[in-house]
């Protein structure tokens, strides 16, 4: 929601970014994207960034996650903060003229980076608000409960974010054509929504734990 609505109003008033980000980060995001292919990296830098990646993806997730805790304030203070921020910077870069070298970067990986975050602040709410709405059993009980099946949801943000850094880290900064990424960020679109549109139908969500 934050992240549309900052693309929508910076696309109205692009000076509003400056309110979001420092001229500097600006600066430094346009000087990222400029110029074809400037993404383009050697072998030893893909892999030094995906470790970067999953190290750096990993740890706004735990934070993202352990931070719903605060009843589940926390986890919606971090979505709605990194959400600002993303889209301040896609829309200036956008309506500044490097739309397509930041859009063809980041719809692949962004597939199952950013899902992965907002579940990862689901996970985290679920904690928190067991600790404001325990039903019959003590706090302590519920949080228990409602931990083992966060962790378990967290699991899978921890796959989604190895995936994600493997794809940032190997393919989003190759040498592939725009039209090649965009095809690719569709596909892993579509799989990654259509995943968890059918996701445990069949056990028709029954049950406990």
């Amino acid at each position: 929601g934050p992240m549309v609505w900052l693309f929508w109003h910076i696309g109205q008033s692009p000076e509003f970014v400056y309110r979001v980000l420092s001229a500097d980060q600006v600066t430094q995001y346009q000087q990222m994207y400029e110029g074809k292919g400037g993404m383009t990296r050697s072998a030893e830098d893909n892999l030094m960034m995906f470790s970067f990646y999953i190290m750096n993806n990993i740890g706004v997730a735990l934070r993202t996650f352990g931070s719903g805790l605060v009843f589940g304030v926390g986890s919606a203070l971090i979505l709605l903060i990194n959400g600002v921020q993303i889209g301040a910077v896609a829309a200036h870069l956008s309506f500044a003229g490097y739309q397509e070298n930041f859009v063809s970067f980041v719809v692949g990986h962004g597939a199952f980076e950013l899902p992965a975050i907002a579940l990862a602040g689901a996970a985290g709410a679920r904690m928190g608000l067991s600790l404001l709405f325990p039903g019959g059993l003590s706090r302590r009980a519920a949080l228990r409960r409602s931990a083992r099946r966060a962790i378990r949801l967290l699991y899978g943000v921890i796959a989604m974010l190895i995936i994600a850094a493997a794809l940032e880290g190997f393919w989003s900064a190759s040498a592939a054509s725009v039209q090649s990424k965009y095809l690719v960020g569709a596909f892993l679109w579509l799989f990654v929504l259509g995943y968890f549109a059918g996701v445990g139908r069949q056990r028709g969500g029954a049950g406990a734990d």
